[in-house]
């Protein structure tokens, strides 16, 4: 098999992989992400970011920023519509509840390259 052969198996594995993770993902776990998340961004200043579910799809924004469209990679992990997958964000569970969201940017062009845990505010 040729490297061009083996280079159109592997794009067309990873569209239908998108393709499917988009399709395939319970709006009820998508609600589940939605909510206000806080922590501390890559410089140490308190953060405040939010997920909304809203007709059938996940978006989220820093808050006063307007929000943004997230991309399926998988179940749990995103990245925004305006990114590459170098920037993503993953959901993290705890016995079967959203507990925090990790930001990953991996960009080397990005002023704001690193990880940060947001922890979910739950509902008092």
């Amino acid at each position: 098999m040729s490297a061009k052969q083996i280079t159109c198996i592997i794009i067309a594995m990873l569209a239908a992989i998108l393709a499917n993770a988009e399709s395939k993902i319970d709006p009820d776990v998508l609600k589940s992400y939605a909510g206000t998340y806080k922590g501390k961004n890559v410089e140490g200043a308190e953060v405040e970011f939010r997920f909304l579910f809203k007709d059938g799809e996940l978006f989220g924004h820093y808050v006063k920023e307007k929000p943004w469209k997230l991309i399926p990679i998988n179940q749990s992990t995103f990245y925004p519509e305006w990114a590459s997958d170098k920037v993503t964000i993953t959901f993290d569970l705890e016995n079967g509840k959203v507990i925090s969201a990790t930001l990953k940017d991996d960009d080397e062009s990005s002023a704001h390259r690193g990880t940060i845990i947001l922890k979910k505010v739950l509902k008092e």
